[in-house]
């Protein structure tokens, strides 16, 4: 079907809780026939709880990339920002290879659940042509805060979460190419200023963006898996057309979830 809106999702980042993550993510493609997500992964050659990143199925993803580490001194931002970069290449080959033009990309992490919420959002915004060239979407938006410090001073710094981001492809193309500034230096390396402050360098314009997303986390696996398990989880992605007492039945135990983590 020509017609469906295609998202690309980049997934980059260590494979936290993938065996759960990832069925998760291919409810995506289940709940809404109207839209087509293809996924790409970008991950370092490691293991998380005994499970190698090369021995995980990443069947699911159109394309996917277990790149070498040895570096034990790379901070975690700028792993990060060069799985980015790469992942991005990825989705730009298969984009051109298959003569694909996605409708928006989606930039986030592999170990991340998304609420039905913000993937509404995301087709609103594309069927509504919000979408600029320039313009990301970010989870609760970049703030200003003055920090202070002995060392710098007194100084104004961007902050951003690193839960997702999205947009037009053009965005997220600059967005990707956070690495390379951080490389040539006109980036500091720190954690959630690095890609606010890269964005706001670029003047890219960022709206935020809200909606229930949280890390997953691998004490609440159990409670996950028993959602799928049960239908839970897919009902969920679907509760915003279902009766209110529907809605209420299914979000007990993600409410639930959230308590824990928080």
């Amino acid at each position: 079907m020509s017609d469906r809106i295609k998202i690309a999702v980049l997934l980059s980042g260590q494979l936290r809780d993938w065996k759960i993550s990832s069925k998760i993510f291919k409810l995506w493609n289940e709940v809404n026939r109207e839209i087509s997500y293809d996924f790409f992964l970008s991950t370092w050659d490691d293991s998380y709880r005994g499970v190698k990143s090369k021995d995980s199925d990443l069947s699911m993803c159109v394309a996917s990339q277990v790149i070498l580490y040895e570096d034990s001194n790379t901070t975690e931002v700028i792993r990060y920002s060069y799985l980015l970069k790469r992942n991005n290449i990825l989705k730009n080959r298969y984009e051109k290879e298959h003569g694909i033009k996605y409708n928006a990309v989606i930039a986030t992490r592999p170990d991340i659940f998304i609420g039905p919420s913000i993937l509404q959002k995301i087709e609103s915004n594309i069927k509504n042509k919000y979408l600029g060239h320039r313009t990301l979407f970010i989870n609760n938006g970049i703030t200003e805060k003055l920090v202070k410090s002995k060392e710098e001073g007194d100084k104004h710094k961007f902050f951003m979460n690193d839960f997702y981001v999205y947009g037009h492809s053009m965005a997220v193309n600059i967005f990707s190419k956070m690495y390379d500034d951080m490389i040539a230096g006109r980036l500091e390396n720190r954690g959630h200023v690095t890609p606010a402050t890269h964005i706001v360098n670029n003047r890219i314009n960022n709206r935020s963006s809200d909606g229930f997303v949280r890390p997953i986390r691998y004490t609440n696996v159990k409670l996950l898996e028993d959602m799928h398990n049960s239908g839970a989880l897919k009902d969920m992605y679907t509760t915003l057309i279902q009766p209110e007492e529907f809605k209420v039945k299914y979000l007990v135990g993600l409410e639930q979830y959230v308590r824990e983590i928080e």
